[in-house]
């Protein structure tokens, strides 16, 4: 579904990814670990091609670093969702208007917009809260909110940046248990984090980045 072939990144004269090869295939729930600046977030933006890899290619589904033009990218970014760890939620909206904002700008009909909302805010048992701006909400139902625009267009994988940084253990668990239920029914689940607890409590397959590249790779860490 999505492949990670040969990458190496470089910023600022320094390499930051190193001949990175990594798949992703239906179902999966991986781990990106690794000390700070390992290269766990500059990975995760080849994915949405927020990078492009200055060696080797990523691939998913059909569009690759190597061909993809610009005018490509918005419909590329509707196939995944993406998780982060200080929100990104527009403070003068509500929730259920975040998520319209974040379809029309991957270019969905008004009508889908509406319908796709409301599904999302469903799943994460947000919808009674639906008019609510981000500042009346706690952090866990942030993070749902931030979920909920993530899973609004039904993408064939979840990025999540540290998605439990700014969260207390019980909102953090409550946030790895929707996403675990996510999984169950067919999305990609990726996530980069520190938090080691979590990861014995919700099980999943582990890489382990230093210095910019894999170094190990855990089938099923418990």
């Amino acid at each position: 579904m999505i492949t990670i072939s040969n990458v190496s990144v470089d910023f600022d004269k320094k390499r930051i990814l190193r001949k990175v090869d990594l798949d992703i295939d239906r179902g999966d729930f991986l781990y990106i670990i690794g000390p700070s600046g390992a290269g766990k977030t500059t990975l995760l933006r080849t994915l949405y091609m927020d990078v492009i890899p200055d060696e080797g290619y990523v691939q998913v589904e059909e569009y690759s670093t190597m061909t993809i033009k610009k005018r490509s990218i918005p419909y590329l970014r509707r196939r995944l969702g993406i998780i982060f760890q200080d929100f990104k939620l527009l403070e003068d909206r509500s929730i259920y208007d975040n998520i319209i904002f974040a379809l029309k700008a991957t270019g969905v009909s008004k009508n889908e917009c509406k319908k796709k909302a409301v599904k999302a805010l469903t799943n994460v048992g947000l919808f009674e809260k639906r008019e609510s701006l981000p500042g009346e909400l706690s952090g866990g139902e942030m993070q749902r909110a931030c979920i909920a625009r993530a899973l609004a267009n039904d993408p064939i994988l979840l990025i999540a940046d540290e998605p439990t940084g700014n969260l207390d253990p019980a909102t953090a668990k409550e946030i790895f248990r929707l996403l675990k239920k996510i999984n169950k029914l067919g999305t990609a689940v990726l996530v980069a984090t520190h938090n080691y607890k979590i990861i014995k409590q919700f099980p999943g397959k582990i890489i382990y980045l230093k210095n910019g590249k894999i170094v190990k790779e855990i089938e099923d860490y418990r």
